[in-house]
């Protein structure tokens, strides 16, 4: 995985540079070159806002940098724009992939949200790179390609279930040391209801292999 930096000042003419190399231009969803006041003005504002992130990939040297991948939070939906760009002489081995895997973990420090890209459909290794670190198609026009990744929100929920488990056992031995009684008590109607949960979902299963069987016979039967 790539190691990663974040943006600073010093950053803003080689990013410009990669933005408005011809490749680049030709991926983007805003074709046209951007100028250095222009970039110059957005760059800073980026910096100081709360909401974006941009994170510089590169293998040893953090001064010689080989792609940024960028994040831009919208806190009312909930979701963030993800966008990634590789220095020119980067392109074609492999790194967008690893960039944007580490760029996710490190952003997942700082927020937890759904992940959104905006794809051109022709650009078939950026697409490629997206749906590898887990985005799927949401959207498509002849235009443009809409992925999301919603699996770190599934990660994210099961890091809370592993610690809210802890803090279930931490009180079930509070209370043995506390109220043995009452907490073997507790803790016999919570294997009591853990048991009519497994006999629910063998019902379910039960429907299910129901299911499974009278389709077969339905298909068996319109064969014969």
């Amino acid at each position: 995985m790539a190691n990663l930096r974040e943006a600073s000042i010093s950053d803003k003419d080689r990013i410009l540079e990669w933005r408005n190399d011809s490749v680049s231009l030709a991926n983007s969803m805003n074709d046209q070159p951007i100028s250095a006041e222009a970039h110059n003005i957005w760059f800073k504002d980026t910096l100081a806002d709360p909401d974006k992130f941009i994170f510089l990939g590169y293998d040893s040297n953090p001064d010689i940098p080989f792609g940024m991948v960028r994040f831009d939070v919208d806190a009312n939906n909930h979701q963030a724009d993800v966008s990634i760009n590789l220095a020119p002489d980067a392109r074609g081995k492999g790194l967008g992939k690893s960039l944007l895997g580490a760029g996710i973990k490190e952003f997942l420090t700082y927020r937890t949200c759904i992940l959104s890209a905006q794809i051109k459909p022709e650009n078939k290794a950026s697409i490629a790179c997206f749906q590898s670190n887990d985005f799927i198609v949401y959207e498509e026009t002849p235009q443009r390609l809409v992925l999301k990744n919603k699996i770190v929100i599934i990660d994210a929920i099961e890091a809370v279930r592993t610690r809210n488990n802890v803090n279930w056992m931490d009180i079930m031995r509070v209370a043995m040391r506390s109220a043995p009684q009452d907490a073997e008590k507790i803790i016999g109607r919570i294997n009591s209801d853990d048991g009519e949960i497994s006999r629910l979902l063998s019902l379910l299963s039960e429907q299910a292999e129901r299911a499974d069987t009278s389709t077969k016979a339905s298909i068996e039967k319109a064969a014969e």
